[in-house]
């Protein structure tokens, strides 16, 4: 892991703006401040939080270190406008809860402003830079599709117990409940899902090989060379290997963003010969399953029916027919009591979850912020769109989506030489 890491655009260069004007290193600790809400996310995602409840992660408290200890040591900065944007917008979460009169969840909404608390902070302008954050969320990207890959292979050879070693062999105490770590490609399958190993689940897997494309892809000036090509091999072997949706739905708005945004013609070219591969090894790969998850959204208890279609009809149940509640919310940390007595059962997803439990208004001023750091990111356009749309996918309190945002975008500095294009 080490050696994969020590990418180039760590070590000297030149000074800004001026080919052989000098050289400077990277600051080292800065470096890991800048790694540390990735890692978290992604190698220790199942691990869960010694205290509170069991389907928290670590991933949380140790981003919170990472905020804390960066801000300490000089290396992260507190951005004053992202920051007066966010004392705004908790303080008129926070009123609202009051003033509603009815009762709610303080550590819920404490929660949810120590996370969004997490964007007000940057690094400074020197290294690392944004091209740096761009290679080291690529060599992570890359460690996981790798080990997604032989994972896969591995539990035809080794068995599923050795294959999925996280999920199989250590304490349940140890992990994080409430997912679904390990899951056959069909119902009554006996072969699993590739989960990426570390990740919480194959729709997570999915997500970030959907972004790493997206983020290979984007970087316009990279060569390319056969290290380039094998990496995108990976993600989208790791990709379709995960045999889940939200990933292709990830990439379906991300790519033709990208295309657009710069202009890369040829790219549709190289998307045909890819269809044109998995139309070719659609059997051996069972790749058609993917067309049979079109039709979750219609069938009840599936997947996809509790993610994007449940929440809209709990909204109908409980929250629509109230302008007060619909404008206001049911207050925080009510999700999930009222999913339990939901008619139809609902996933808790991160758009659902704001507008059920803070209503339009805490919904406009939570996402507004939230499209507002991302999209004011100098980062290419089609990469901030992908992020976002990851956003969608998962939930609001899981660490996936925010720890490549922070790495990613959030916290490399604005004005880092080499800015991209769209």
């Amino acid at each position: 892991m080490d050696a994969a890491l020590a990418a180039p655009p760590l070590a000297d260069r030149p000074a800004a703006g001026r080919p052989g004007a000098g050289v400077r290193r990277a600051d080292r600790l800065a470096v890991l401040f800048l790694l540390a809400p990735l890692v978290a996310s992604t190698f220790l995602a199942k691990w869960a939080a010694p205290v509170g409840p069991r389907d928290l992660a670590m991933s949380w408290p140790l981003i919170l270190l990472a905020v804390l200890l960066g801000w300490l040591s000089g290396r992260l900065r507190v951005e004053p406008v992202r920051c007066a944007a966010f004392f705004a917008l908790i303080g008129l979460l926070g009123l609202v809860q009051v003033l509603r009169g009815d009762a709610f969840s303080l550590p819920s909404l404490l929660l949810m402003a120590a996370i969004f608390g997490c964007y007000v902070m940057s690094l400074g302008s020197e290294p690392p830079t944004r091209q740096d954050a761009l290679h080291l969320f690529l060599a992570v990207s890359a460690l996981i599709a790798l080990a997604s890959v032989a994972q896969f292979g591995l539990q035809f050879v080794v068995g599923r117990d050795l294959a999925f070693p996280i999920d199989n062999l250590l304490p349940r105490a140890l992990l994080i409940e409430g997912f679904n770590n390990q899951i056959p490609i069909e119902y009554g399958a006996s072969i699993q899902k590739a989960n990426g190993v570390f990740l919480l689940e194959p729709s997570f897997l999915s997500q970030l090989m959907a972004v790493a494309i997206v983020a290979e892809l984007s970087d316009r000036a990279a060569a390319w060379t056969p290290l380039r090509l094998t990496r995108l091999g990976g993600f989208t072997a790791a990709l379709l290997l995960s045999y889940s949706g939200t990933g292709l739905i990830v990439l379906a708005v991300g790519l033709p963003v990208l295309i657009i945004a710069q202009r890369r013609w040829a790219l549709m070219l190289l998307g045909l010969m890819l269809a044109g591969a998995a139309f070719v090894f659609q059997e051996p790969l069972r790749l058609e399953i993917y067309f049979e998850r079109a039709g979750e959204f219609t069938s009840i208890r599936s997947s996809g029916f509790e993610r994007f279609v449940s929440p809209f009809l709990m909204f109908d149940e409980f929250l629509w027919r109230d302008p007060w509640r619909s404008l206001f919310g049911l207050g925080a940390g009510s999700y999930l009591w009222h999913e339990r007595i939901a008619y139809y059962p609902a996933a808790e997803m991160a758009y659902s979850k704001i507008i059920f439990e803070y209503g339009v208004i805490g919904a406009i001023a939570s996402f507004g912020f939230l499209l507002w750091v991302v999209l004011s990111s100098p980062a290419p356009l089609a990469l901030r769109v992908t992020v976002l749309v990851m956003f969608f996918m998962s939930g609001l309190y899981t660490a996936a989506s925010h720890g490549i945002a922070l790495t990613l975008l959030a916290w490399p500095p604005r004005d880092a030489p080499g800015r991209s294009s769209p």
